[in-house]
């Protein structure tokens, strides 16, 4: 039983218990025990207690802290007891507790992309999706009235992170029939970017700029990269160069850094920061750089309240300290310390 579902305060039971509970399964087949199984049996009010405020131990330390159980793992699986404890440790030990979070919202019930702006859960990058929890999740939510289009949209993503190709567009096309506007993201990223003829690339900015106008803000920073690198060929071609835009690519990176997307935003903040490294006078150099710095800074502030995966947006609080440190050696700290007030209350004017 999961935390939730001994809350009464709590009524919307959905996914994220199902997927509490395979998390149960999977520790169960992994230490043979519950997440609070001991030698002595606890009394029910000390067991609510543990599920609401406290994590269970991670399946590595749990088989090593029962020596009895561990001998028979060991034994069943034909291994030694410390050769047990070490395959635990790592990936298996960290999917279960994903699972087993408590707050419900941490849980990879899901394939959710941090740019969707529909998401219910915490999004992910395709690199971090649990694959086997994700799909089990989605295929189970596809029966939920109304939560479809969603599922079959995170069911794509979970293919694609597995590498199911064919499998990811089918369901990215269902999803954009379905009307889920963040569909058209990942599919025009497929299109983009799988290496096959058997893809229309042309349809990508398309889907990209119908993203847009339905309100999918990454749309703008995908269309100023497509536009920046160019198209692939439609047939592979290995004599033919993808053809470049740059005015186009610029024009979306402003528009999307002037409705805050924090990707846009960061694209700029590298202009101004690429500018100023051949800039000969002091004083412009230095505007340039506290451009460059204010652009980074609201970046990660969108991203951090979008609650974006930190390693997508990491490398904008580096360089956003880097600059401020060097804006600092040119006396500029005040101005620093201006522009990051102005990003915290209004953000910023990329223009």
């Amino acid at each position: 039983m999961s935390p939730e579902q001994v809350d009464p305060n709590i009524h919307d039971i959905d996914t994220r218990t199902d997927v509490y509970s395979l998390g149960v399964i999977l520790y169960v087949l992994l230490t043979g025990l519950q997440p609070f199984e001991t030698k002595r049996r606890p009394r029910i009010d000390e067991w609510l207690r543990q599920q609401h405020e406290e994590e269970p131990p991670a399946p590595s330390t749990k088989v090593n802290s029962e020596r009895e159980t561990l001998r028979a793992i060991a034994e069943a699986r034909g291994s030694e007891p410390r050769q047990i404890v070490a395959l635990l440790r790592g990936d298996l030990n960290w999917i279960t507790m994903r699972a087993l979070e408590r707050d419900r919202d941490r849980r990879d019930q899901s394939a959710a992309a941090f740019h969707d702006p529909d998401r219910l859960a915490a999004g992910t990058s395709e690199a971090n999706i649990n694959v086997d929890i994700a799909a089990t999740a989605c295929s189970q939510d596809r029966t939920l009235s109304g939560h479809r289009a969603r599922s079959d949209y995170q069911l794509g993503r979970a293919l694609l992170a597995k590498g199911d190709v064919n499998g990811a567009k089918l369901q990215f096309e269902r999803a954009v029939t379905e009307g889920y506007r963040a569909a058209r993201i990942d599919l025009a990223d497929l299109l983009v970017n799988v290496p096959t003829s058997k893809v229309d690339r042309r349809r990508a900015p398309s889907l990209y700029e119908q993203a847009w106008r339905s309100g999918v803000l990454i749309a703008a920073f995908r269309l100023g990269h497509l536009y920046e690198v160019g198209l692939l060929p439609v047939d592979n071609s290995a004599t033919e160069s993808p053809q470049s835009n740059a005015s186009n690519a610029w024009l979306w990176y402003e528009k999307g850094a002037d409705s805050g997307e924090p990707n846009a935003l960061a694209r700029l903040a590298e202009r101004y920061e690429t500018d100023a490294l051949v800039q000969t006078e002091p004083s412009k150099r230095n505007a340039q750089l506290l451009q460059a710095f204010t652009h980074y800074a609201a970046a990660a502030a969108r991203a951090h309240d979008e609650a974006w995966p930190d390693e997508v947006w990491k490398r904008w609080r580096y360089r956003r300290a880097s600059l401020a440190r060097v804006l600092a050696r040119e006396g500029m700290m005040q101005q620093v310390a201006d522009a990051y007030t102005r990003v915290v209350h209004s953000g910023v004017d990329s223009r």
